[in-house]
């Protein structure tokens, strides 16, 4: 018989009333999911940083092999970061947008962009 895993991180996967809901619901027998009745189930070590530290492992991998981890995503959301982007007059996103000058390299920035890592999926 083959061994089923579903791990469990982020921030609700340390609640054992979660935990206890996941495996009443697909490791029985009349659950309806027939691949989930033999599955063990996880917790990560530290599940509030589970997700970070993927996210970072993501990208590391992304730099060293020019490959991300997981090549398709798809979510119902959209997730980024906010941050400063190097001023492009090229890129149609950066016209009109407030520009400042950082005191380090003397190049101007785009302030509040957003860097987005995940993107909801588009129909």
């Amino acid at each position: 018989m083959v061994k089923n895993h579903l791990i469990l991180s982020g921030g609700l996967s340390n609640s054992a009333y979660v935990q206890d809901q996941i495996r009443r619901r697909y490791t029985s027998n009349a659950s309806g999911f027939p691949c989930a009745q033999a599955v063990n189930v996880w917790v990560a070590p530290d599940p509030q940083l589970a997700v970070c530290k993927g996210l970072v492992e993501d990208r590391s991998r992304k730099l060293d092999t020019g490959k991300h981890v997981i090549e398709k995503r798809c979510c119902r959301a959209s997730y980024g970061v906010k941050c400063k982007e190097k001023y492009d007059e090229k890129k149609y996103q950066h016209r009109g947008r407030k520009r400042v000058k950082d005191d380090i390299d003397g190049k101007e920035y785009i302030v509040d962009a957003i860097e987005w890592f995940i993107k909801k999926v588009q129909s």
